[in-house]
């Protein structure tokens, strides 16, 4: 039998553990289908509509069972941002994105909370305006040059707020959660603004 490597390994045992945490510290409320039906979002291709997730194989529940995960189940957001923020290696240069993002509701006329802004997807005209749910997004990118980066926090930003406000909260709460002093005795960060994004890097020795 092939011997795993000590990368592999440890990558293997901090994805047991995260899922552990989910289980045990973000997931409330209904946490079996909870768990259950997001393993089967995750492990399967794109779907035609939500109740296709309650036929997948790592679903071993009835269809109505994924209803109620919806209307019963709850997540801790706080135990989530912290369990992100923790796959995050606390020395060297890391480097964070802050940007903000349109999902479009074109058919959802009478959906609460919307508001106008530019499309993010190439399927309508270069700076199309679009009506949805407006997102602010703070991500890390692990490697240079990979378009792959971990959400660390993900907020939508309600009409009467303001994107920079809510940008600000997120670099706050995620300056909160990095510090170390005795891990990290010198740490710089630079914003670099970049139109609605901003680049955000932690120096650390």
């Amino acid at each position: 039998m092939r011997t795993l490597n000590t990368s592999t390994t440890k990558q293997l045992n901090n994805l047991i553990e995260f899922r552990q945490t989910a289980y045990d510290q973000i997931l409330t409320g209904s946490r079996d289908i909870q768990f259950e039906l997001t393993d089967a979002l995750l492990m399967g291709e794109a779907i035609g509509c939500f109740a296709e997730l309650s036929l997948r194989p790592l679903f071993r529940r009835g269809w109505s069972s994924a209803y109620r995960a919806i209307a019963e189940g709850k997540q801790a957001a706080r135990w989530l941002r912290h369990s992100f923020v923790q796959q995050v290696p606390r020395t060297g240069i890391q480097v964070y994105a802050l940007d903000t993002t349109m999902w479009a509701h074109p058919k959802a006329k009478t959906l609460s909370g919307m508001v106008y802004g530019p499309s993010p997807t190439k399927a309508l005209p270069k700076y199309s305006i679009v009506q949805g749910h407006q997102y602010s997004m703070l991500t890390w990118t692990p490697e240079a040059g990979r378009s792959w980066s971990l959400t660390i926090s993900n907020e939508r930003v309600e009409p009467e707020q303001n994107v920079i406000e809510v940008g600000l909260k997120q670099v706050e709460t995620l300056c909160l959660a990095r510090f170390d002093p005795i891990r990290c005795n010198d740490c710089w960060m630079l914003l670099l603004p970049m139109g609605t994004m901003a680049i955000i890097t932690f120096l650390a020795d």
